[in-house]
């Protein structure tokens, strides 16, 4: 092979390989948000908003609310990874928390819940955007000790790939609107 079609070849190669890039994403909880609700001898915590759902992980595993968030992304962008900073506060006191079924091994381990204050749930097209979805726990425990914590900042740093520049076509004001009432950035 001459030297001229393996600068070609090489020059089409770095052309259609992927950018890694960051995005850095802050947010925090309203402490004024979070309650609790008595169910018989336990307590579920809450957060009190719209986008609130409430999950557990696996079997006896506590109740713990999560809100979904989304990013938005350079078009095209495909999720690699995610750092995370938490900033979170322990609540005093120990706590006999929700759950939807029994399970004693739930109870005999120093696990955390969640495992991650920040999951990555997938990726969406929202028009012509890419959005990144999370899932962002405002608490987490122990169940086995009964400590359970606040989070009141994160700051997620998004690592992603894109084959290209990554830019949106114009769009109106009204799809910008839209995007703009649904995403964090």
């Amino acid at each position: 092979m001459n030297s001229k079609a393996l600068c070609g070849i090489l020059m089409l190669v770095a052309g259609t390989a992927f950018c890694a890039s960051t995005k850095e994403i802050n947010f925090s909880f309203d402490p004024s948000r979070f309650t609790t609700e008595k169910k018989g001898d336990a307590v579920l915590f809450r957060y009190n908003d719209p986008r609130c759902k409430y999950v557990e992980h696996g079997a006896g595993a506590p109740v713990l609310p999560c809100i979904e968030v989304y990013v938005v992304m350079p078009k095209g962008a495909t999720y690699t990874k995610c750092r995370t900073r938490v900033e979170s506060l322990p609540l005093a006191g120990t706590y006999t928390l929700y759950t939807r079924e029994s399970n004693a091994d739930v109870l005999q381990y120093a696990k955390r819940y969640p495992e991650r204050l920040v999951e990555y749930a997938g990726r969406r097209a929202l028009g012509e955007y890419t959005l990144f979805t999370f899932r962002v726990y405002p608490m987490s425990c122990q169940p086995g000790d009964g400590s359970v914590a606040r989070t009141l900042r994160v700051g997620l740093v998004v690592e992603y790939e894109t084959a290209d520049k990554g830019k949106y076509e114009t769009v109106t004001a009204e799809q910008i609107v839209k995007v703009k009432s649904l995403v964090l950035n």
